[in-house]
């Protein structure tokens, strides 16, 4: 396995030259707190409890959907949402537009546990490849960052169904950051 700017893709956890990877659905990164406060130059800010406490509060949506942040890890946010029959489109696969807003909530979410509760941050750009069909499960986004800014962040995110291995859409996306 090779290591590419820290990250590296493949399967369990390994141990190679004195740093630790771990995998977080589908992303394996890098945990070695030198290394991360060099390159990403910052620890999170909130909580994956905080994040839904601020996202439930500024977009009703969020909670209607039940969409919930699972984790949070330097670089990283996995986002859950509960499967639900009226995210069905004709033919019985999850829409397109739920995938999307996944996708888009997952980068809003990274935001916000990086950087702190920035309610002004805005989507710039966001573009989804959908791989395969998903099967009638929850859907789980897992976000990291691209490259981190001081006023625009590229992220990519992989969608999963349930447990399933293989992705079922990729999306990547830039996020403008509002000056401090």
């Amino acid at each position: 396995m090779l290591a590419t700017r820290g990250w590296l893709y493949g399967t369990g956890y390994t141990l190679r030259a004195g740093i630790h990877y771990m995998r977080v659905s589908g992303y394996a990164f890098r945990l070695n707190e030198n290394w991360l406060s060099k390159k990403k130059g910052l620890p999170m800010k909130m909580t994956a409890t905080e994040v839904n406490d601020f996202i439930h509060s500024t977009i009703p949506m969020f909670k209607n959907a039940g969409c919930r942040v699972e984790t949070v890890a330097e670089g990283c946010i996995t986002v859950r949402q509960p499967y639900n029959e009226g995210s069905l489109r004709a033919g019985g696969s999850i829409s397109g537009p739920t995938m999307m807003a996944l996708a888009d909530t997952a980068m809003y979410a990274l935001i916000l546990a990086s950087l702190g509760p920035i309610g002004l941050a805005v989507t710039q750009n966001l573009n989804i490849n959908f791989l395969r069909k998903p099967r009638n499960a929850d859907l789980i986004a897992t976000a990291r960052f691209l490259r981190l800014g001081k006023r625009a962040a590229v992220i990519d995110v992989l969608i999963h169904a349930g447990d399933d291995p293989e992705p079922v859409a990729q999306a990547t996306g830039t996020y403008a950051i509002p000056a401090a």
